[in-house]
């Protein structure tokens, strides 16, 4: 017996096997483009939510500091040994 290397005998083993691999090549090819447009789409849709979170956060941490800040120097009203209070308060946390 020949190995089956005529068209003819693969198209009467399976007739489709042809269109199924042509098919199969052109969605795993559609599927990666369409996966990296959605990829990268939400990815900058993450990374806005990330940015607004941390701005978020550093804008708490700023008003903070600030309070904390002007409670000090209501309490002595000395600004040069406010800061010193400020940094030995933050060596101890």
């Amino acid at each position: 017996i020949m190995p089956a290397d005529d068209w003819d005998e693969y198209l009467l083993l399976d007739p489709y096997e042809e269109s199924r691999k042509e098919g199969r090549a052109q969605g795993l090819e559609a599927g990666l483009r369409a996966g990296f447009r959605d990829g990268h789409t939400i990815g900058k849709v993450k990374a806005l939510e990330i940015g607004i979170e941390l701005g978020y956060m550093h804008s708490i941490a700023v008003s903070s500091l600030e309070i904390m800040r002007r409670a000090v120097e209501k309490d002595d009203g000395d600004t040069e040994n406010t800061t010193s209070k400020l940094a030995a308060e933050k060596r101890i946390k």
